[in-house]
Formats: structure tokens, sequence, C-alpha cells
């Protein structure tokens, strides 16, 4: 189940949509389209710095949307796919960083290259992966996204020199670099961000002669917790920002509330390059005063495709199943206990109270916030596993004067606890199942169903056999 878990959340594909166009929108398009992904900073952050001296100049230039909110999981893959697609992760199929995730649906990308766009991408190894258009290898380290800056100004003027227009993305990974080693809420990320909206601010004043032929967004894709991960749903991980200039843009501040989805069809109706056909995002009428029209079209046509069946009906209609369930697995729970007696019964206690403890102190994996990968979560679990089995081991060498009889119970005291982890296990296993499905639960899930699974598996697998050794060792040795 563990494998299973783990192989169907790498190998997700989202849904498989009957086929639908893309929504022509009608207008001119303009010379170039800038988007500018500022990695992994926090709306609440850009907004304590937008209106200081050295970055205000940029109200004077655009317009900023600061209500914006990430998808889930808020992981920077997943994120790329639902800006560029205009539908979330359970749809496009992209829903981690690990894996060979490729977008298989029509995109803003895609609509830009039938307009004749030229499509350039500015230092983004997940874009290459998932969209398949290379990237412009920019050297990683302090610094990054200022080359990046400086080579999107390059191409521009070489493209718009020679007539030919120019879809431009260019990805700033220096806060989401700052962020995972020093937390969302560090001096040096808040310094980060700043610096970079002071060098953004920098970049539109150098276009500034020709930004009335095209438009430049700059965006996040997630914030970041205290300690320096992102990818669950709390707030300070979601909140994210827009800015937009150019063409037809009033500059000012614009407090609609929006969504990563609804930037693929705004700017599809922005630009004139059409509504991608899945697109399940809303156009930000009221802020960038455009007809909402096309994008409401192409919703309603989506949301027909999927289906009306919602995630919370789900869960209520087999709320009885996962009671049923979990009563029935009570039942062997209790024989067990009857049958295996009292000192393997506390032991098996035991192994559980020093193993919450341990993993609410140690290995905090909760939400997609608190890891890298799963591959992580596993070693975090494994070694928890290995310390609190060999902390058992100590204590049944106390408990059993034989080696016999420290079997035995120990080999009770294992079987208890694994029953009472697949009891926690069945509490998941209904709503989620044992793949990763649309229409999906909470993602959230995912992380604690995966947790409890290793759990149980590694307990018997490696915790019941260090505990054995250690106790068969202390009764030899004495």
């Amino acid at each position: 189940m563990s494998i299973v878990a783990f192989n169907t959340w790498l190998q997700y594909r989202g849904v498989n949509l009957p086929y639908s166009s893309p929504i022509e929108t009608g207008g001119e398009t303009p010379d170039f389209i800038i988007v500018v992904l500022l990695d992994g900073a926090s709306s609440p952050v850009v907004q304590s710095y937008i209106r200081s001296a050295e970055t205000s100049v940029l109200l004077d230039m655009g317009l900023f949307l600061p209500n914006g909110r990430s998808v889930y999981p808020s992981y920077s893959g997943p994120s790329r796919a639902s800006i560029l697609t205009g539908v979330p992760p359970a749809v496009h199929g992209v829903v981690s960083n690990e894996g060979a995730f490729k977008v298989k649906i029509t995109g803003l990308i895609d609509l830009a290259r039938e307009k004749g766009f030229k499509i350039i991408n500015i230092g983004d190894g997940l874009i290459e992966t998932i969209f398949g258009v290379k990237a412009v290898a920019i050297d990683e380290g302090a610094g990054q996204g200022s080359l990046a800056l400086k080579k999107a100004v390059e191409v521009l003027r070489a493209n718009l020199s020679n007539g030919s227009k120019v879809f431009i993305w260019v990805t700033v990974n220096d806060v989401d670099v700052i962020g995972h080693k020093a937390g969302g809420f560090s001096k040096e990320y808040n310094a980060t961000v700043k610096n970079y909206l002071i060098l953004i601010a920098g970049f539109i004043s150098e276009i500034s002669d020709v930004l009335n032929r095209g438009v430049v967004v700059v965006l996040s894709d997630h914030g970041f917790k205290k300690g320096g991960h992102h990818g669950g749903g709390e707030d300070t991980v979601m909140n994210t920002f827009m800015f937009i200039a150019g063409r037809g843009i009033a500059p000012g501040v614009c407090y609609e509330e929006f969504l990563l989805i609804d930037i693929a069809p705004s700017l599809g109706i922005l630009t004139s390059i059409g509504v991608p056909p899945y697109s399940m995002g809303k156009a930000l009428a009221t802020c960038l005063g455009i007809n909402p029209t096309p994008a409401e079209m192409k919703r309603k046509e989506v949301y027909n495709l999927l289906g009306t069946r919602e995630t919370v009906s789900m869960f209520t209609d087999q709320l009885w199943i996962r009671l049923f369930i979990i009563t029935a697995l009570f039942i062997p729970l209790v024989l067990e206990v009857r049958r295996i007696g009292l000192k393997p019964l506390t032991l098996g206690v035991a192994f559980l109270v020093i193993y919450i403890v341990y993993y609410v102190y140690s290995v905090r994996v909760y939400t997609f916030s608190d890891i890298y990968s799963f591959t992580e979560v596993m070693t975090k679990i494994i070694v928890a596993v290995v310390v609190v089995s060999f902390l058992t081991g100590l204590f049944a060498a106390r408990f059993y004067p034989t080696r016999g009889e420290v079997a035995r119970g120990l080999i009770g005291a294992y079987l208890f606890i694994i029953t009472v982890v697949f009891i926690g296990v069945s509490t998941f296993l209904v709503p989620y199942g044992p793949v990763v499905v649309f229409p999906n639960p909470d993602w959230d899930f995912a992380v604690r169903y995966f947790a409890m699974l290793i759990t149980g598996s590694f307990s018997g697998l490696v915790g019941m056999p260090i505990a054995l050794v250690t106790a068969i060792l202390i009764q030899k040795n004495r």
C-alpha cells in the first residue's frame, strides 16, 4: 500500500477531458508578453515594501494586485502549470516538483505560439520539463534573478529590432532559495524580496520606451512558512501577488481577489491570444477592464465536462463507510489485546506514546509545507521508528526474564502497534483511496496517509527486528 501510494502520487496524470477548443477573443495582439515569476515571494512581504521610497515607482508604472491565492499543493511546478493553463493541479496533473510531470493540455504558451509569438524561457528548468520549452541557461547562485532580468532585456530588444513578436518567461529563483534556507519570516528573505522589487522597477524602467507595445506581468507562485518550506494550504504559503504594466493598463492598486488559475484567461483576453481550452479561471474584469464573457463561457463548458460532484459531498457520502470500516477494524484489535496480555500491550502503548512525542518534536510532517519530498518523509519516519524501537527493546529486556519471552512479547507488541496504525490509515483510505484520483480529497491527506502507511510498514519491517536484537543482546550480556 505504501509503494502504491508513493507511485500513484508521482505518476498522477490528471483528468482525461474530452476535446475542447480555445476561445478566440479578437483584437490585436501586442508585440511582446513578458511574465516574470518572482519565485516564492509572499504577497504580505511585497506589500510591506512596495510603497517604500525605492520601489513606490512601481505603482506609477502599473497595476498592483496583492490579493492572490496559490494552487494546492503550492509547489513551484504545480503553480507554474496552473498559471499557464488556467486549471488546478488535479486537472493538469502536475502535483509535485518530483517526477517527470508534463502538461498535455493547451496553455498560454501554445496559444501565443499559434499567434506567431516566439517563445523564450529564461532560467526555468521546470518550464522546460513541464512544457518542453528549452531554458536559456542562467548560472544559479546569488544574483541569478538579476542576470535573468538582464537577459530578458537583451532578448526583447533583439526580437523587437527584427520585427518578431515574443513571449518571454523569466524566473527569478533567488527569493525561493533564500526562503528555503532562512524561512519566510527571516530578515534575509525580506531583504531579498525588497531587493528584487527594486531590480524589477529598474527592469521596467529600462524598457519603458517600448512598454506601450506589450505587456509585462510580475507575479509569485507561493509564499513560505517560517520554517522554510511550502506546499500546503497555510495562509503564509498561499498568499501571492501580481503586478502588470504595459499597453492598456491603468496604474494603481486593485484589491480584487484572484487565484493563479485566473491569470491564464485574464492574460489571454488582455493580449488577445485567447482563453486556453480547459481554463477554469475567471477573468479579472474589474482590475484589468476586460470583457469577462470569454472566460465565463469557457469556465461553464469545462465545469460541465468535469461534472458537478464536489469533494465535500464525496466526504459526507462516504462517512458512514469510514465509520463502519473503523468499527470493524476495532474488533480484531480488542481480540488481540485480550490475547497478547498486559506486558506486550504496555510495550505497544509505550512505543506509540514515545513515537508520537518524537514525531511531534522531530519529524513534524503534517502538510505538504512540512516536506521537500516524499523520500524525506520516509527517511524521517524510518529514523523515528529506529530510535523508538531501540528504546522499546531496552524496555522489553527489563520486562522479560528469558529471550523466548522477549521474542513472543515484542512480536505481540508490534502486531498491536501495526493494527493501531492501520486503523488510523483506514480513516484516510476510504476518501483518499490507495491511489490519487480526481475529484481528490484535501491534498494534505496524501502526506498523512503516506506517513501512517510508512509508520506501520517500517514498524514491522525495521522496528521489530531492531527491538528484538536489542532486547536479546541485553539478555545475552546479562
